[in-house]
This record gives structure tokens, sequence and C-alpha cells, in this order.
């Protein structure tokens, strides 16, 4: 199945789910032997911390537009390979939260300097990487 057509389906299921009215979505819940409060607490907090995700990142980006020569520009860079040393770190500290970075995903090139930090970057925007001292 195509990437598009996957979206497609995703979509449909949503648009289902949407339009049930809250007891047909309690039933369909206990039919497949879900608490249909559990659920939605489960679905609270995760929205909830998709909520909190793009406010971190809405914040840096206004921390950076409100002064801009705090930027992300440096008089003097960090040493080279100190990003990607850093990712490193934290990739192979959770392996299974970011997939997504793995070499292969990367068609087996190795990450600049400058796609590394602007990764951290994302990543310290959105609140999953907190700033630190040897950050670069």
């Amino acid at each position: 199945m195509k990437d598009d057509e996957l979206l497609r389906l995703a979509n449909a299921l949503a648009e289902d789910i949407l339009d049930m009215t809250p007891e047909e979505l309690d039933a369909e819940l206990r039919a497949i032997g879900e608490d249909p409060d559990t659920v939605e607490k489960e679905m609270r907090a995760v929205i909830g911390k998709s909520i909190m995700q793009s406010a971190k990142a809405r914040l840096a980006v206004s921390k950076v537009l409100a002064n801009p020569e705090r930027g992300s520009s440096r008089i003097s860079g960090p040493a080279p390979g100190a990003a990607r040393r850093k990712l490193d770190k934290i990739i192979s500290q959770n392996v299974d939260a970011y997939p997504q970075l793995t070499l292969a995903a990367r068609k087996g090139e190795t990450m600049s300097d400058a796609d590394a930090e602007s990764l951290l970057e994302d990543l310290r925007a959105l609140g999953i990487v907190d700033k630190d001292e040897d950050m670069p």
C-alpha cells in the first residue's frame, strides 16, 4: 500500500470516528474490550502532550523573533562534530524513540554538522531535548 493510500485510509477512519455520537463510540470501544473512560484519559494525555510540545515550539520561535540578535547565530561556532556527537549520544540512549534518525533513514549518508545542529535545535524547541551547558 502506498503512503497516499494509507493517508486516505487513516483520514477515512478518523472521519468515521469523528462522525460517531459519544454513545456509538463508547459501544465500539466496549465491543473491542476497551474501557471508554480509560481510553478518554489516555487520549487526553496524548493530546495534552502534543499541545504542550507545540506551545514550547511556538515559545521558542517567539523568543527568537522578539530578540533576533540572540538567535541561533554564534560568533564562534561549536567544535567540528560536536553537534553530531551530542545527537549520537541522545539517539544511543533512546534508540526506540528516534528510529527515523538512523543512518539507514539517511540513505547511508553521514549527517553534516549543520544538519545535526539544526536537528538538535528542533528537538530543543519541541522540548524533547533539554538545553544544557554541553550542547553546541
